[in-house]
């Protein structure tokens, strides 16, 4: 907001999940409400107008941008698990082969529940908006890597999450998933994913390995068809 906030109402609980920040409801300062880039909302109607889905483009990331930004421009965050003992991670851009430029995850497991590793792409800056993925018939994405861990695409949206798990290679595979094949991995109601494609946040693309084990894997090209 580039000012000191009043107050900032979430959606979610970032003191379990610290990813739940990027949830932004609300936020007051001094005494008015404001919404992305400081724009005042004077009444109910205004603020009902960032409730709306936001269309956008099917290439989400091609990782050649150096400012950890999406062809969205969206800032990329890490995904890991929470609490003492968490897994850590290293996400870089890194030359892939002679197809530009690809992300590289690396990461050790931590001795949690669940450890994991991987990176959020956000699909409206500071996911303020949902975004309207209703246009398109599914998600594609070039991955290498995570060898004997499994490998998965997750849709985060305002309140439920969808997932499918991705095949793990030595080599450069392009996996193309449907929305149908998409299953419910934490919902709370509509959980539907066809009728919430107007309601769909960020992209996670992850690992889960076991406890202690060191990972890397490699992705590109993700897109939506």
């Amino acid at each position: 907001m580039g000012a000191q906030a009043d107050i900032v109402l979430v959606k979610g609980e970032p003191w379990s999940n610290i990813h739940d920040i990027w949830h932004v409801d609300k936020v007051w300062v001094s005494g008015k409400i404001v919404v992305q880039n400081g724009a005042v909302i004077s009444t109910n109607a205004d603020l009902r107008r960032f409730e709306n889905s936001a269309k956008i483009r099917p290439f989400i990331d091609n990782f050649e941008r150096s400012d950890h930004r999406s062809s969205l421009g969206t800032l990329l965050m890490e995904a890991t698990d929470n609490g003492l003992g968490r897994s850590t991670e290293i996400a870089q851009i890194v030359p892939r082969d002679k197809k530009g430029h690809a992300l590289l995850v690396t990461g050790r497991m931590g001795y949690v529940k669940n450890p994991h590793v991987g990176v959020i792409i956000p699909l409206v800056r500071g996911s303020i908006l949902s975004a309207d993925i209703s246009s398109y018939r599914g998600f594609q994405v070039d991955t290498e890597g995570a060898i004997s861990c499994k490998l998965k695409v997750r849709l985060i949206g305002v309140e439920n999450v969808w997932e499918h798990d991705l095949d793990s290679s030595i080599s450069w595979l392009s996996s193309k998933i449907s929305f149908k094949e998409f299953h419910g991995e934490r919902v709370k109601n509509d959980t539907n994913l066809s009728q919430n494609l107007t309601k769909i946040k960020q992209i996670e693309v992850m690992t889960e390995c076991p406890a202690g084990r060191s990972v890397e894997f490699e992705l590109d090209d993700v897109k939506l068809y």
